[in-house]
């Protein structure tokens, strides 16, 4: 990488962020960590500390239904996501919500929904849809509503295909 990373990571203040799978897997990762009999705390860091987790349009794919205390959690839910249907991601929240997991005082947990954003639009690599027509009176072609309009500031999903076509080009 041409740089130096010893001594210059604050292991006192780690935030775990994950997209789709990556969402699902930092939830993984945190409970691992904190699983004694994983012995994954050996091998890190012993000033290691977890600050917060963020995820977007996470899936929920684990089998053992992990929740996530002792540090603040956040998902964002794009509300026109034909990836992750029914929202699953949603559900780390729900479980660590009403499951009587008692946790301290400034763990907050959030969850945001946010209207005319699609699954994809939220990763490096921009499509045209999301394929979120579940009824397929559109062959799959209809685009997320006002998802343009959404992304304005950092360019439209045109815009940006565009630009990385003629990138590559």
């Amino acid at each position: 990488l041409g740089f130096e990373f010893r001594n210059r990571i604050d292991f006192t203040r780690v935030s775990l962020f994950g997209h789709s799978r990556g969402g699902d897997g930092i939830v993984a990762a945190y409970n691992l960590f904190n699983d004694t009999s994983t012995g994954w705390k050996g091998r890190l860091p012993t000033n290691l500390q977890f600050t917060a987790i963020a995820a977007i349009a996470p899936t929920d794919a684990q089998n053992t239904k992990p929740t996530v205390t002792g540090v603040p959690y956040g998902v964002l839910l794009p509300m026109c996501d034909g990836d992750v249907v029914r929202l699953a991601g949603v559900r780390f929240y729900d479980r660590t919500l009403s499951g009587g997991n008692a946790d301290s005082i400034g763990n907050f947990k959030a969850t945001f929904a946010t209207w005319g954003a699609d699954h994809d639009g939220y990763n490096t690599e921009w499509h045209p849809q999301d394929s979120y027509d579940f009824a397929h009176q559109n062959n799959g072609t209809l685009s997320c509503p006002d998802q343009n309009k959404l992304f304005r500031a950092i360019g439209t999903v045109a815009e940006t295909s565009s630009s990385a076509s003629a990138s590559a080009a």
